[in-house]
């Protein structure tokens, strides 16, 4: 038998036939759920679905946006802490195991979130749980046709001037544009761009 890849568990009251109310906790595979249910998904199925949309949003954003460094500085000749936006992150070494552990804003609690064996990777650590904050809020603008027509400008001016040049003369032979465009690609790539 394969898990059901989510249910919704719910609870409701019932009277029995001596009239007693009973409680009686079910769950079901079938959607809609009644009002009061709770969906419940496979944390592996949840897990993948994370890193799918994390892994698109990334790749949208390749090259496009650059988080800051953290900027640290030495709180005592044991610790060092990053100012943000929305708090502090703390790196700390504990003397008695000498391993560094990271504190991200907010984190509470006495022993830190991560605990690494150099102070560099502990900076690390905090480092990518700054870039993983600061990039799970960004959504990237769509390009429009006009900026990749400006971009392609910008990049290949040049052989596309010469791409025009071409399919102008061929088309004023009297052949249609697509062919035009067409020869003149081809005669491009057989001159190696120049």
């Amino acid at each position: 038998m394969t898990a059901p890849d989510r249910i919704w568990a719910f609870d409701y009251d019932l009277q029995d036939e001596d009239g007693t109310w009973r409680n009686w906790q079910c769950w079901t595979q079938d959607s809609p759920a009644p009002l009061m249910a709770t969906e419940f998904i496979r944390t592996d199925l949840h897990a993948a679905e994370i890193a799918r949309l994390t892994a698109e949003r990334d790749a949208a954003m390749a090259g496009r946006v650059k988080v800051k460094p953290l900027v640290w500085e030495a709180f005592s000749y044991v610790s060092y802490t990053a100012h943000t936006a929305f708090g502090e992150y703390v790196v700390e070494v504990d003397e008695d195991d000498n391993r560094w552990g990271m504190w991200p804003p907010h984190f509470g609690g006495c022993e830190p979130k991560s605990w690494h064996e150099l102070e560099d990777a502990a900076k690390a650590a905090a480092q990518a749980d700054y870039e993983a904050r600061i990039l799970t809020t960004l959504e990237p603008q769509p390009i429009t046709v006009q900026d990749a027509a400006r971009a392609l400008l910008a990049k290949n001016g040049a052989a596309i001037n010469r791409l025009v040049e071409i399919a102008d003369d061929v088309y004023a032979a009297g052949a249609s544009m697509p062919f035009a465009i067409g020869s003149a690609l081809r005669a491009i790539a057989e001159q190696g761009g120049r």
